[in-house]
C-alpha cells in the first residue's frame, strides 16, 4: 500500500511540473469581457498573447504550480499587468491588475488549458 501511495503522489506531482504547451484560451473583465488566445512556449516560459480587441503582447510565466499561477505583462508603452490565479478543473481563475499612466485597474480573469 505504501509503495502504491508513493507512486501515486509522485505521478501527481510530475503532472504539475510544467504547464501545457499550446494555446490557452483566456477571458478577462473590467466592465466588459475581453477574450484572448495565449500561445505558451515551455522553452522560454512565455506566451505570445492576442486579444479580440487587437492587442498583442509578450507575457511571462512567473509562477506555476498545482495551486497558483502568476503571469506578468510589461509593454514598452508603459502598460503593465499581473495575472494571479488559483487552480480549477480546466485551468486557473483569479484577479488581474493593470497599470498604465499611473492608474491601476483591477478585474477578473480565467484561462483554460489547451485540449490534449
Amino acid at each position: 500500500m505504501r509503495v502504491f501511495l508513493l507512486c501515486w503522489l509522485l505521478s501527481g506531482a510530475a503532472a504539475w511540473a510544467e504547464p501545457p504547451a499550446g494555446v490557452w484560451e483566456e477571458t478577462e473583465t473590467y466592465g466588459a469581457a475581453l477574450r484572448g488566445s495565449w500561445n505558451f512556449s515551455p522553452a522560454t516560459r512565455t506566451f505570445q498573447a492576442r486579444w479580440d480587441n487587437g492587442s498583442n503582447a509578450l507575457l511571462r510565466l512567473e509562477q506555476y504550480d498545482d495551486r497558483h499561477i502568476v503571469i506578468t505583462r510589461a509593454d514598452s508603452n508603459g502598460l503593465n499587468a499581473r495575472y494571479e490565479g488559483v487552480r480549477g478543473p480546466q485551468g486557473y481563475t483569479g484577479q488581474v491588475t493593470w497599470t498604465w499612466l499611473d492608474q491601476a485597474r483591477r478585474g477578473t480573469w480565467s484561462v483554460q488549458f489547451p485540449s490534449p
